[in-house]
């Protein structure tokens, strides 16, 4: 599967693993920090595949021209 990174909106995939990662924080492990704060550091290649390992219907974020 090929991914063009400029297809999709990164930025949001970004924000909802945040959300993700707070709400799994405060709800049901302190660890989930780690990966919050590590959310900053990564690229947005690595956003991506965070994304598809979590099944993160990537459909949702999807900005480019589909022909």
């Amino acid at each position: 599967m090929e991914i063009n990174m400029n297809d999709y909106d990164i930025k949001a995939i970004r924000n909802d693993l945040a959300d993700y990662y707070g709400t799994a924080y405060i709800n049901v492990s302190p660890l989930a920090m780690v990966d919050l704060i590590n959310l900053d550091n990564k690229s947005d290649y690595e956003i991506i595949c965070i994304a598809i390992n979590m099944g993160i219907d990537l459909d949702n974020y999807y900005i480019g021209k589909r022909y």
